[in-house]
């Protein structure tokens, strides 16, 4: 993945300082990367999921469906999962873990309110519809993972246009590690601001500033 510089000095909070906008030079140049074959952008966020009186913490990527499963396909799996990923055909649904599933008593087509912080450190709410189950083999994640689209989080958390990931898949046969050491300078070079968290993605590969949930692909459990 790639962040802005010194966004992983505090992995707990999202600001518009560590976020990157829409047109940024470094997604521009990885989309005209022969090496990359896929790029997607994301929104890691937490905050409070409810389903009638029984509400959980869960960790959140906000994500842009098509290009999300282009860049790691293995966040759904229709053989194995429950109903469908996300879709912009639905910008008010969510896939949640099993477990956290189960903890909420919800299957797909049920209804979950959502609050989070946003980025001016206010509370937000907004509804979603569970689309998609996912079962991630790491019990914990299960328990709390939740999926959303972009657009929506963008809009919920109040940061149009924002971002704070770049997520991306490398051409077949491409080294990771050479791709990371001639990428590195480039990114520095064309965005100063841009340094830390630079890797490939390898999953085919209160009045506080909003909480992010994971980084560099922890959500991402299934090769």
């Amino acid at each position: 993945q790639l962040h802005v510089k010194g966004f992983l000095e505090r992995p707990d909070v999202i600001t518009l300082a560590h976020t990157f906008r829409e047109g940024d030079a470094a997604y521009t140049r990885l989309l005209a990367d022969p090496a990359v074959a896929a790029v997607t952008q994301r929104v890691n966020f937490e905050g409070i999921v409810s389903a009638g009186a029984k509400a959980v913490y869960f960790l959140g990527r906000a994500v842009t469906p098509a290009a999300e499963l282009a860049v790691a396909p293995a966040v759904f799996d229709p053989t194995v999962d429950t109903g469908a990923f996300l879709s912009v055909d639905r910008p008010d649904g969510v896939v949640i873990g099993k477990g956290l599933a189960e903890i909420l008593g919800v299957d797909v087509g049920d209804e979950v309110a959502i609050l989070a912080s946003t980025i001016a450190g206010k509370v937000n709410g907004f509804d979603a519809v569970v689309v998609g189950i996912v079962n991630p083999p790491i019990p914990a994640l299960s328990k709390r993972l939740l999926y959303a689209t972009l657009a929506r989080a963008q809009a919920g958390l109040e940061m149009p246009g924002a971002y704070t990931e770049i997520a991306i898949g490398l051409q077949p046969g491409v080294v990771p590690e050479a791709w990371v050491a001639a990428a590195t300078p480039a990114a520095e070079t064309s965005a100063p601001e841009v340094g830390d968290g630079l890797a490939p993605d390898e999953a085919p590969a209160a009045a506080a500033p909003a909480r992010r949930g994971p980084t560099s692909g922890e959500h991402l459990t299934r090769r």
